[in-house]
């Protein structure tokens, strides 16, 4: 398929949104044998997982992902414009794969609750900027005034890549829209998680598109309200 389709079928709608991106395989992991999801993937999922980063304003993630798969300050997209990755924490620490973001202003914001330790803000603060770490909730970071924030400062289109306790909360929140799911071809067996844990989230969907590459099965659905 083109890219010009792909652009066309993965855009996001004009109000603002919320699409989480997830990865599983046939057997439900969310994770290969070395516990990271990028272990699991494949090129047409690549495909997509780049494109839905190339029409988003921002990426939300939960620390732990970001520790685990090594994420790195945004670089600048071909048309000039640079996406934010928006981190959150509930205890306040810094992946250090991030601790370099000074050398890329405002290209991540750490989020993380008021009760985190003053050590690790301090740390986040010099690593970030003091103006790119926001403190938001008392004991758990509140996604939906985060959510608020974030539409303020005209980051309407999110991407939310995980882990599976971040979506979790984003879903018992109601906070997600959209759903784009890849199935990767393949089973690992062992004990790996689901794309998403925490609280109860019964909420039901409807599929909007399915598409097929390299046995790979790449769905979008959303959320019904």
């Amino acid at each position: 398929m083109r890219a010009a389709d792909l652009r066309r079928l993965y855009a996001f709608p004009a109000r603002a949104c919320t699409r989480a991106v997830m990865i599983s395989t046939l057997d439900g992991s969310v994770t290969g044998a070395d516990d990271r999801s990028g272990s699991i993937g494949t090129p047409a999922d690549r495909t997509i997982y780049l494109l839905q980063r190339e029409l988003a304003d921002a990426v939300l993630v939960g620390a732990g992902t970001a520790r685990a798969e090594s994420y790195h300050p945004p670089q600048t997209r071909a048309d000039g414009s640079r996406l934010t990755l928006v981190v959150v924490s509930e205890r306040g620490s810094l992946p250090p794969s991030l601790a370099t973001a000074s050398t890329h202003p405002g290209s991540v914001l750490f989020i993380t609750p008021r009760s985190a330790a003053p050590r690790r803000l301090a740390t986040a603060r010099r690593c970030l900027g003091a103006e790119h770490v926001w403190t938001i909730g008392e004991d758990h970071v509140d996604l939906a005034e985060l959510r608020a924030r974030l539409t303020g400062h005209g980051l309407r289109h999110l991407v939310c890549e995980g882990g599976p306790t971040l979506l979790g909360a984003m879903y018992a929140a109601d906070l997600i829209d959209e759903l784009a799911l890849t199935t990767a071809p393949l089973t690992v067996g062992g004990d790996a998680g689901r794309i998403i844990t925490g609280p109860a989230a019964d909420r039901p969907h409807r599929l909007a598109m399915l598409l097929e590459g390299s046995n790979t099965l790449l769905s979008l659905w959303r959320v019904q309200r």
